[in-house]
């Protein structure tokens, strides 16, 4: 994005609704990339391209209403 990064946008995201179950969809796939994500919040962290895009949208409905997975735990390493 040419303006903010992903990180600037959520951060505004949870400025307006700070329930609101967000996703991180990034090209980068690394597990350093994978655990700052979920560190920082989001609910969950997809790789592009997706390649089962059933799988996708059932992770995806997973999160409407609030995360499913558990709040980010500093002690544990992301999974």
């Amino acid at each position: 994005m040419p303006e903010m990064n992903g990180y600037e946008v959520f951060r505004r995201i949870r400025e307006i609704d700070s329930d609101v179950p967000v996703c991180a969809l990034t090209a980068a796939a690394g597990p350093a990339e994978k655990e700052r994500a979920l560190r920082e919040g989001f609910c969950d962290y997809f790789v592009k391209p997706f390649l089962d895009i059933d799988r996708f949208r059932q992770t995806v409905y997973s999160h409407i209403g609030e995360c499913s997975n558990p709040p980010y735990d500093h002690d544990r390493p992301a999974a």
